[in-house]
């Protein structure tokens, strides 16, 4: 059983590349009644909002300035932290915003607008 439980652990913790999505600004977390992006992730994912020291897997620096960022994986829109850096660099630098990353999937949160505006709009 043990055995099955920290396989079941690892999977999460794989990680996957993803891309900064472009266009993202129009959402603003507050039209859907979050105080930030990284608040809707921290309940969905029922992890702490990321504070000071956070890795961020865009730049892979630990950094205190953490935002919640839209990303593609799969063609499907997440969110997962990032630092502010990465993610003002990635609406400016075309490229570096194309260019994937890796994040562990365990800290992606799926972000669907039309379902969260008939929930929570």
């Amino acid at each position: 059983m043990r055995k099955l439980i920290n396989t079941a652990k690892n999977a999460t913790e794989i990680k996957v590349s993803v891309k900064h999505m472009e266009g993202s600004s129009r959402y603003k977390s507050e039209d859907y009644r979050w105080e930030s992006w990284k608040a809707f992730w921290s309940e969905y994912t029922n992890n702490k909002i990321p504070q000071q020291n956070y890795f961020c897997p865009s730049c892979n620096e630990y950094k205190d300035d953490i935002v919640g960022e839209h990303v593609i994986y799969n063609d499907k829109m997440y969110i997962t932290p990032i630092c502010s850096s990465c993610n003002s660099r990635a609406v400016k630098d075309i490229k570096f915003r194309n260019t994937p990353f890796e994040v562990a999937f365990n800290k992606l949160c799926q972000f669907n607008p039309d379902e969260l505006k008939k929930r929570h709009g």
